[in-house]
């Protein structure tokens, strides 16, 4: 496989595209919106055993759950707060407007 660096004209980012054996010369350094500039280098990528890899990709999958985890629990904390404090205005109102209404007629 061959890999080479393009250049995307729209939002001038780079991205690496892989030539793969079998495909012509012309699909290769034709990607619609970038230019090819590196030269088509030979790489050799040579895949890691199973027993590497599902250990490395479960414990990313591990991370990402109690990240996620902790998001959800803070949020439904804050949900839990916001409720507490409304319930508190919610019986309060009714306590305060008697409470006023009877200083009033004491006066």
């Amino acid at each position: 496989m061959k890999i080479a660096q393009f250049r995307e004209l729209n939002y001038d980012y780079v991205s690496v595209f892989a030539w793969r054996d079998g495909e012509s010369e012309e699909r290769a350094n034709n990607w619609p919106g970038y230019v090819r500039i590196s030269e088509w280098i030979d790489v050799d990528f040579t895949g890691r055993p199973s027993a590497e890899v599902i250990p490395a990709q479960l414990a990313v999958l591990d991370k990402a759950e109690i990240e996620l985890r902790d998001k959800f629990s803070k949020a439904l904390h804050t949900i839990a707060e916001q409720r507490a404090k409304l319930k508190c205005l919610t019986h309060d109102a009714p306590v305060r407007a008697t409470v006023e209404r009877r200083q009033g007629l004491d006066s």
